[in-house]
């Protein structure tokens, strides 16, 4: 179904949000090129830092932790300062500290 989203509507933030979930489903199948190919898509501004969040978590599941670092640092820049969503993002980046 949001496969059939992406490919027929015409709402971009519609696109956006069924881009993020079915990259969130193909995180969970282990499909991580998928995945972050779906990232890696131009989306709104107002997704930027989901996206950038779920691009971390895709690079921390591949094994990919420096990349993963620049991903969650992006995502805090890009979500709102009153975000508490912001906090979450922010323990996922110091999860990953040596």
């Amino acid at each position: 179904m949001l496969q059939w989203v992406l490919d027929k509507s015409e709402e971009m933030e519609l696109k956006d949000l069924a881009r993020l979930r079915l990259a969130g489903i193909l995180l969970d199948e282990q499909q991580f090129e998928q995945a972050l190919s779906l990232l890696n898509t131009k989306h709104g501004t107002s997704f930027a830092g989901l996206y950038a969040d779920l691009r971390g978590d895709v690079l921390v599941a591949s094994g990919k932790t420096k990349e993963a670092r620049t991903a969650y640092h992006q995502a805090l820049d890009r979500l709102s300062g009153q975000s508490s969503y912001q906090n979450i993002v922010q323990m996922k980046m110091d999860a990953l500290r040596d």
